[in-house]
């Protein structure tokens, strides 16, 4: 229900209600690790996206302990964060961090504003409070502070391979936190290399615009500053992946 935003229905009130009388002791024992990325939707969804006059709140103290400590229980009590473990998402992400690199220095002049984004966003990022959900990559993009998710098959629509429903509001959600002062756009692994199991071979899908795919997203205009060069990128990045 947080997800459409059904924030006043009596339902969600009443299952709030419900979980602040539960007795949790350690989430790990309490709840599947399922149920735990649930609550975390939920607790994050009333701190920044429900609206404040109707007075939602975890008042369960454990729960909420729980929820705070989720970089441990994540990454640590709970093992099936291991079976979301994706072999080309890592090397996309780099192959992406290194192209947006290799393009700022080619092009200083013109992404000066948009590397003083980026900055801005690493001295940021390091504020769990104000990030709940974290980006893959942080960059500068027309004068904007951008945040981009790169997403596995799973977290993806088979279809158009955009972010799914549970992604898109974890998305909304972030931006909320930050009053839209960011914007947020989603790569799929899939849209951004081809690879051959039996190979092994990543490769960069020669279709795939980096430009593009953001201003599909974002719908930004131009800043002074100029408009992002990427014309070097797709060759750095074929070279860094292969």
């Amino acid at each position: 229900m947080s997800a459409l935003q059904l924030y006043d229905a009596k339902a969600f009130q009443s299952t709030l209600n419900h979980f602040n009388t539960i007795s949790f002791e350690r989430m790990d024992n309490d709840v599947k690790y399922e149920e735990y990325l649930k609550l975390l939707d939920i607790y994050n969804a009333i701190q920044f996206d429900a609206p404040k006059n109707l007075g939602l709140a975890i008042t369960n103290k454990g729960l909420i302990s729980g929820l705070q400590g989720k970089e441990m229980y994540l990454k640590i009590r709970f093992n099936e964060h291991l079976t979301k473990y994706d072999p080309f998402k890592q090397r996309v992400v780099q192959a992406l961090s290194k192209g947006l690199t290799n393009a700022s220095v080619e092009h200083q002049v013109i992404l000066e504003n948009d590397l003083y984004q980026a900055q801005a966003l690493e001295t940021e990022v390091l504020n769990s409070a104000k990030y709940p959900y974290r980006p893959d990559i942080l960059m500068g993009y027309k004068g904007q502070k951008v945040g981009v998710f790169v997403l596995p098959e799973t977290e993806t629509m088979r279809d158009t391979m955009q972010a799914d429903g549970a992604q898109r509001f974890r998305m909304r959600v972030l931006e909320q936190a930050h009053d839209g002062r960011i914007k947020l756009a989603s790569l799929a692994v899939q849209d951004v290399v081809t690879y051959d199991l039996a190979g092994p071979k990543v490769d960069l899908n020669g279709n795939f615009n980096l430009q593009v795919a953001l201003d599909n997203q974002l719908k930004l205009k131009p800043t002074q500053s100029g408009v992002p060069d990427f014309t070097s990128f797709t060759d750095f990045g074929s070279r860094f992946i292969a």
